[in-house]
This record gives C-alpha cells, sequence and structure tokens, in this order.
C-alpha cells in the first residue's frame, strides 16, 4: 500500500515537510496531503508548523538534533546561472530552513555526490530532458540502485520548482520526465572456460584469501550482494552445506526477497 510506503520513509525521517514526501515517494501534492491527514487521523504524526513529526510510541524522548542557524544568501539575479550555484542556494533557503537535520544530510549527500557532478558547470537554462535521460543511463551503468536514482531524478525535479519559483529559470526540463523509464541492459556476460581458469589462477597466486569465493560464485552463480553477506552461520560444515538467505543493499544485511538456496560443497570451507 502507497499509505505503508509513505510511513516507512516517515519512521526513516522522524520530522519531515510535505515536499519531504512528495520527493521521496513520487506522489503528487494532494495524494501526499490526503495520506498525511489520515496518519494525523489515526495519530501516528503530528502537525508542527511546516513541518511533521512521527509519534514513536515506543520513545519518550525528545528529538534535540539541531542545526546552526546559517545566513541566508540573497537571491541571485543572473540568468546564466549554473546548476551548482542553484544547489548550494537550494540547500541554503530551502532544505536547511525546512526539513529536517537527517533529510538535510540525505538531499546534500545527493546533490554532492550525484547531482553536481553531472549537472554542475551546466547554465540552468541549458538543461534539458536529454541531460536528464543521459544522467540515468550514466547511474545504471554504474550500477546504482534503482530507488536510488530515482531518489535523485525526484529530487532534480523538486529542486527546478524551486528555481522557478524563485525566478532562476521559466521552465523544467523536468516536465514529463514523470514515470518515464528507462530500461537497463539487462545482457549477462558469462565467463569461457579459460577466462573462468585463469580467473582462478590469479586468484590462488595473487589473492589466496579470496580463492574459494571466487570459485563457489563461479560454481553456483550466486550473487555478489548474496555472496558479501554470508555470515558464519551460513556455513554448514558437517553436512558441506551454504545457505543463501540474506543480501546485502546499501551497506546493510537484508532477509532476501527470494526463496532460500542450500547449496553443497565439495570440501569444508573455513
Amino acid at each position: 500500500m502507497i499509505q505503508d510506503k509513505v510511513m516507512k520513509i516517515i519512521k526513516g525521517l522522524n520530522i519531515f515537510s510535505l515536499d519531504d514526501i512528495v520527493v521521496m515517494t513520487g506522489l503528487d501534492e494532494d495524494e501526499a496531503v490526503e495520506i498525511l491527514a489520515e496518519l494525523i487521523r489515526e495519530q501516528k504524526i503530528i502537525r508542527l508548523g511546516n513541518e511533521y513529526r512521527y509519534l514513536d510510541k515506543n520513545k519518550t524522548d525528545k528529538f534535540s538534533l539541531k542545526l546552526k542557524d546559517r545566513p541566508i544568501k540573497e537571491i541571485i539575479e543572473d540568468n546564466n546561472i549554473t546548476f551548482l550555484q542553484a544547489a548550494e542556494y537550494f540547500l541554503t533557503n530551502h532544505t536547511f530552513k525546512n526539513c529536517s537535520p537527517t533529510t538535510f544530510k540525505t538531499y546534500k549527500s545527493l546533490i554532492k555526490l550525484h547531482l553536481n557532478p553531472f549537472f554542475g558547470k551546466l547554465q540552468l537554462k541549458s538543461i534539458t530532458q536529454k541531460h536528464i535521460e543521459q544522467f540515468i543511463k550514466l547511474k545504471y551503468k554504474e550500477r546504482m540502485p534503482d530507488s536510488r536514482i530515482n531518489k535523485c531524478v525526484s529530487l532534480f525535479g523538486f529542486m527546478f520548482k524551486k528555481f522557478i519559483e524563485w525566478n532562476f529559470i521559466s521552465d523544467s526540463p523536468y516536465n514529463g520526465i514523470v514515470n518515464v523509464k528507462f530500461p537497463k541492459d539487462n545482457k549477462i556476460q558469462v565467463l569461457i572456460d579459460t577466462e573462468a581458469d585463469i580467473l582462478l589462477k590469479t586468484a590462488g597466486t595473487n589473492y589466496p584469501d579470496l580463492y574459494l569465493p571466487i570459485l563457489f560464485a563461479l560454481s553456483t552463480g550466486i550473487k555478489k550482494s548474496e555472496l558479501l553477506a554470508l555470515k558464519k552461520e551460513d556455513f554448514d560444515q558437517k553436512n558441506l552445506k551454504i545457505t543463501v538467505n540474506k543480501t546485502i543493499f546499501e551497506g546493510k544485511i537484508l532477509p532476501h526477497k527470494f526463496k532460500t538456496r542450500t547449496y553443497a560443497t565439495s570440501s569444508k570451507t573455513s
């Protein structure tokens, strides 16, 4: 359900704004307002001025993290303003003032690590939907998770909404990009026997600690995220079996969405 998705985001943010929900869920403003109103009626959140707060009944401590006051930047009256300049203005004059500290850090990270390196030197007026498509394809090539790509693109669209309000630009290249999917290249590359032998020989000679994990991956087709999530308890040395029931995503080990798999091994693994 959409409401469950919103609640998951709310629990992560704790304190948030309507804009946060719109950006992170892709909902339009009216839908987001309706869901938040229902959550208020259910006493799951409360409204504090322009912000909302999640009511965690298991916690009694008050939210105490505060950000130091930062001087407000003056409106930039420049038709040649770059995305880098506009992004800094967005962080200082909107996100810092209206979003929770956690959301501020998230937006700052997405902008610094992904949006600025690609769009930073471009003038706002020169950015087109073609640039957005190129950005998405680049992130697919970098194997960024779909959810994070969506966050980047949604944040980009919201930023341009604010840029129009601030008269930095008259039109947004984000228009029409909503719900447009750019298919990834799902072509699977399989190593031939000679390449597999060279890989194992190199690992055995230069990286002996990686030899068994590589051999296991080549023998079973296990995904890298599954291999990295394996723990000691997954190895049954008595029955020579390895259980795969977890995966790793953005540094966190999570239960596998699919059926648990068990692999038999020919020798004990230390």
